[in-house]
């Protein structure tokens, strides 16, 4: 998984640079539900997914 590291010193994950495949099996992984929903990660859907997934890991960094 490609990371990098923000301002506060945590780990963050730069979706940019994962291939279609990794962000696939990210989601399997992590958002099953969202996985089956979007199916495939494709250069049509991809920016999208990324997306989602920033404001996904964005919420979450509030609350933590």
């Amino acid at each position: 998984m490609r990371s990098t590291v923000n301002d506060n010193g945590q780990a963050v994950i730069d979706y940019e640079k994962m291939c279609n495949t990794e962000i696939n099996s990210l989601l399997k992984e992590r958002y099953p539900a969202v996985a089956e929903t979007v199916r495939e990660v494709k250069d049509t859907n991809r920016e999208e997914v990324i997306a989602f997934l920033n404001f996904l890991s964005n919420e979450s960094e509030q609350y933590v």
